[in-house]
């Protein structure tokens, strides 16, 4: 009667066993777009984590290349093509060159001469509407940052390529929407003296910019097709607005 009992008992567990398995086996599983989007978010999670624990932008560009050696960038080609730019641009402009010309030089000046010319230009843009405006306000306000910037969108247009760009010189904006289900748009503006995260925006916003001086680049993913959109570098004039949509 015994050996009866056992045998029943070991025959319902297989049951339930071989019953369990099917819902094991149809767990679902990351999409490669999800896989990659959250790998691109961890990403910039541990650079924001980086920026609000250094003490200096040295210490947080430091921090950064450690990030981007990081095994998991690896996995993903638009994510390590995105790391293996930051990298290069920090060995070829060990001080932020302007395209290779040390800061201060003839060369240099001019390019500061043509950021006065666009603040001229917004501040008699600002006289003939009656006054100061406020995006003369915004942009004219006498202080140094580094800022990192990163979205993602899908491409309307067939024709167009992936970017690299190491200078904007002109004034410039960004938007990013809320569209995007796993991925937020994410902008760091990162005061010099001191240092210090001057402004965070995590989600829809936009963005003003003008002097920028660094990594531009735009990217789109051959594993997902989604757009990655990332610029990082020094602004002498910038500022992000929160346009998440009211509830």
């Amino acid at each position: 009667m015994s050996h009866r009992k056992t045998i029943l008992v070991l025959g319902m567990t297989l049951l339930v066993l071989a019953g369990s398995l099917p819902a094991l086996a149809a767990t679902p599983q990351q999409t490669p777009s999800d896989a990659e989007a959250t790998a691109f978010q961890a990403f910039f999670d541990r650079v924001d984590a980086a920026a609000a624990t250094s003490h200096s932008l040295s210490e947080f560009l430091v921090k950064l290349d450690a990030i981007c050696h990081d095994k998991i960038v690896s996995r993903f080609p638009a994510l390590q093509d995105l790391a293996d730019r930051i990298r290069t641009f920090r060995n070829n402009n060990p001080r932020f060159y302007v395209l290779g010309i040390p800061l201060g030089t003839a060369a240099a000046s001019s390019i500061r001469d043509r950021n006065t010319n666009i603040g001229d230009r917004t501040s008699s843009i600002g006289d003939r509407t009656g006054g100061t405006s406020l995006l003369g306000n915004l942009l004219n306000r006498p202080a140094s940052h580094f800022v990192l910037s990163f979205g993602a969108y899908k491409r309307l247009n067939p024709l167009k390529q992936n970017q690299l760009t190491l200078i904007k010189d002109r004034l410039s904006s960004w938007r990013y929407g809320s569209q995007a289900r796993l991925l937020r748009g994410r902008t760091l503006i990162l005061n010099r003296h001191p240092f210090g995260i001057g402004q965070r925006v995590i989600g829809p916003q936009l963005g003003l910019m003008k002097g920028f001086r660094g990594i531009y680049w735009d990217h789109e993913s051959r594993i997902t097709g989604i757009t990655y959109h990332f610029f990082m570098g020094q602004a002498t004039r910038i500022h992000a607005f929160d346009i998440t949509p009211l509830k």
